[in-house]
């Protein structure tokens, strides 16, 4: 027998083993034309491109899903859209897997021409497990993501906009910034929010007993340090980070006031860029700090991972003792994605470096995933070099947004879809800020 003939015999044996479709390069997208076609193209897809099957699918269980939901797409008569409730259906069939995925980062959207900006259904895994934890029903949510009127996270959970203007008394527009005199908790408080909108906002703040807080609603400042919006919005953007370096430099160098400790409000903190870990917690380091491992995939196959990477905090070269004082984190179920890595980064500081840190208030969400994506949002290979096996992909009609990478604690274990505990749980609302308080009570006492 020939090679090719040999190549030839084991190609149809391997389909002949199997009913599902195999491993394979992405269906042509004029190719789909009803819903078993689109199930089919993402069920592939999905094998090529999902990193978590580690926790969703140890053993075969998403090949059950094929065997469940193929029939059943392909019980859906006619092209796709054609008919209301048959659309209706087949939403619902989709809704009904992706809500189970453990990638906290998920989102699914489905549009009715495949030349459309604009879905008609998008499916986020974040906003699901958010509006569950509020106490909203599966069919609610499936409502809000069918009619794309899902509720604002700022409703649900607190945010730093929230505590600006709730617990400090501040009234800010978009665009604001400088120091400011909060009503309550901090004698002072340099504050940045976005000329486009105040809910993207930024804090660095002082009390009168010499507690720093610093209040970051995401990691994307670096958008404003770019001098895209012209050099006045550059500085008024640099003055958080400055700030904030200046008092923990004049404290470790001993020529400042003397700091009792620091909160960290990473409420609500919807993530951002990797490189602003570094930029915002280097000054507090001595030494290089080992917080977790990434990997991804280097194959096509479902479980082709690659080797686990070290992700490490470089310290700042100036910094020539660590920071000794109490350090508290403030944290949600909407602090998510590069939250969370901060979130591990303060708690492997107490566990292998020493520091004095505990965190307060809810369980994150649960998203430490990562696409590894350069501060202008695209992704290149010199800064990751898993592009083509894990991610994001398009099938026309559907388009999926999943991260490439996921992580673990350096200690082995992993937060996807459970989030990081508290170490002092503590719920929000109530007179006052009940996590804020507890956490600046922790301080003084230590």
């Amino acid at each position: 027998m020939t090679r090719k003939a040999s190549y030839l015999l084991i190609i149809v044996l391997l389909l002949l083993s199997s009913c599902r479709p195999q491993a394979e390069f992405p269906p042509q997208e004029e190719s789909i034309e009803t819903w078993g076609d689109l199930f089919r193209g993402f069920w592939n897809r999905m094998n090529t491109q999902y990193v978590f099957w580690n926790l969703d699918s140890p053993g075969s269980e998403w090949d059950g899903v094929y065997d469940e939901y193929a029939p059943l797409f392909d019980a859906i008569e006619g092209q796709i859209w054609v008919d209301e409730a048959a659309t209706d259906k087949a939403l619902r069939y989709f809704y009904q897997i992706v809500k189970e995925l453990s990638d906290c980062h998920y989102s699914l959207s489905f549009y009715e021409n495949k030349e459309d900006e604009e879905p008609i259904f998008s499916f986020s895994k974040y906003y699901y497990n958010l509006l569950l934890s509020s106490g909203h029903d599966d069919e609610e949510i499936y409502g809000f993501f069918k009619s794309r009127n899902t509720p604002d996270v700022s409703g649900l959970r607190d945010t730093i906009a929230t505590v600006l203007s709730d617990s400090f008394g501040l009234s800010l527009s978009p665009g604001f910034s400088g120091f400011t005199q909060p009503k309550a908790y901090l004698s002072e408080c340099y504050v940045f929010t976005s000329p486009g909108n105040q809910t993207t906002c930024y804090a660095v703040g002082k009390t009168e007993d010499g507690i720093i807080y610093i209040g970051l609603s995401d990691f994307t400042l670096s958008l404003f340090l770019t001098g895209i919006g012209g050099e006045e919005l550059t500085a008024a953007a640099a003055g958080v980070v400055d700030t904030w370096k200046a008092w923990i430099k004049d404290y470790l160098s001993g020529n400042g006031d003397d700091i009792k400790g620091i909160v960290v409000d990473l409420r609500g903190n919807s993530g951002g860029f990797n490189t602003e870990i570094p930029m915002y917690w280097s000054c507090l380091l001595a030494e290089d700090a080992y917080i977790c491992d990434y990997r991804g995939k280097d194959g096509m196959n479902r479980t082709d991972y690659g080797p686990w990477v070290k992700y490490i905090v470089q310290h700042d070269e100036e910094t020539t003792r660590p920071f000794d004082k109490p350090i508290a984190v403030l944290t949600n179920k909407a602090t998510i994605s590069n939250g969370e890595i901060t979130t591990m980064l303060f708690k492997a500081l107490r566990d292998y470096y020493g520091f004095r840190t505990a965190s307060f208030g809810e369980a994150t969400a649960g998203g430490l995933g990562t696409a590894n994506s350069s501060p202008d949002g695209n992704i290149y290979e010199a800064f990751d070099p898993y592009p083509f096996n894990a991610g994001q992909f398009n099938l026309g009609y559907a388009s999926c947004s999943t991260q490439n990478r996921h992580a673990r604690y350096r200690n082995g274990d992993i937060y996807e879809n459970r989030g990081i505990e508290p170490d002092y749980p503590v719920e929000e609302g109530g007179e006052g800020d009940s996590v804020l308080s507890r956490a600046l009570d922790w301080i003084r006492s230590s």
